[in-house]
């Protein structure tokens, strides 16, 4: 159990841009579901840990985000933010609202849903928000 938090906490960064990049543009369409389990089972096991992580690659300077590809949306706009805002919320989504989101995201990345499609997902979010 130890030697897995420690992995996690030296590569977590790292592995959340992977699955974010793959949601995003890299994996193929039949494997996005596998990417979204990824994503919620880290975000479930680290939410802080998580939540820092992606804030360092939301906030790095334009062209320089550390890697991480996003398709057609800005890694640093409005989907982004709201994807954010809606898988790192505690008390947590559950599994099957983690997959909604987490799917359009990736939907959205890829230019097949419009970039506010993550707007009807709105009543997912917990008050004091």
């Amino acid at each position: 159990m130890v030697s897995s938090v420690v992995c996690t906490q030296a590569s977590g960064k790292q592995l959340l841009r992977e699955c974010l990049s793959g949601l995003a543009a890299v994996s193929p369409d039949n494997l996005v579901d596998h990417q979204v389990e990824l994503m919620r089972v880290l975000v479930e096991a680290c939410p802080g840990a998580v939540a820092t992580w992606l804030n360092e690659l939301l906030c790095a300077q334009h062209g320089a985000s550390d890697g991480l590809i996003t398709g057609a949306i800005d890694p640093q706009g409005v989907t982004m933010r709201s994807f954010a805002a809606l898988v790192l919320q505690q008390p947590a989504l559950g599994q099957a609202e983690f997959q909604c989101v987490a799917s359009d995201f990736s939907r959205i990345c890829r230019g097949k849903l419009a970039p506010d499609s993550l707007n009807r997902h709105s009543h997912l979010m917990r008050s004091g928000q």
